[in-house]
């Protein structure tokens, strides 16, 4: 699972870095945790601390990171997750708690274009970018 994460964030690292605004301005990052009940993956911590070390190594600078979900369980999580990030750490995190719709209504209110984010209105992950980058 770690070398495909790798491979996931080398790859996206590529993308962004041909863009020259995002290494001038940075990125916005976004985890979109309302989708579709069939493509949901278990938590796996370990996985978790992966994500974060991969992160952390990437040359770019993220100027904010969003985490949409839809499981109300989550919600403690989320708050010990900001007390753990320190303060600057709160000043670019912002989680957002809904459906679909609602996520997107709030995504929007950041200035964050929503038809770039991979998910259609049937809640279904949309695989088009991805096919036409293969």
């Amino acid at each position: 699972a770690t070398e495909s994460m790798k491979g996931c964030y080398y790859f996206f690292m590529k993308v962004i870095q041909s863009y020259e605004a995002s290494q001038r301005h940075g990125i916005v990052n976004i985890a979109y945790e309302v989708v579709d009940e069939d493509f949901v993956l278990p938590f796996d911590l370990f996985i978790a601390q992966q994500s974060i070390k991969l992160y952390m190594a990437i040359p770019l600078r993220g100027q904010a990171y969003h985490f949409c979900y839809d499981d109300a369980k989550l919600a403690p999580t989320m708050a010990v997750a900001k007390h753990m990030i320190g303060m600057q750490g709160r000043i670019r995190f912002r989680a957002h708690l809904g459906t679909d719709v609602e996520c997107r209504y709030q995504l929007m209110s950041f200035g964050i274009p929503i038809r770039e984010i991979p998910v259609n209105n049937n809640n279904r992950v949309d695989k088009t970018f991805h096919h036409s980058w293969l």
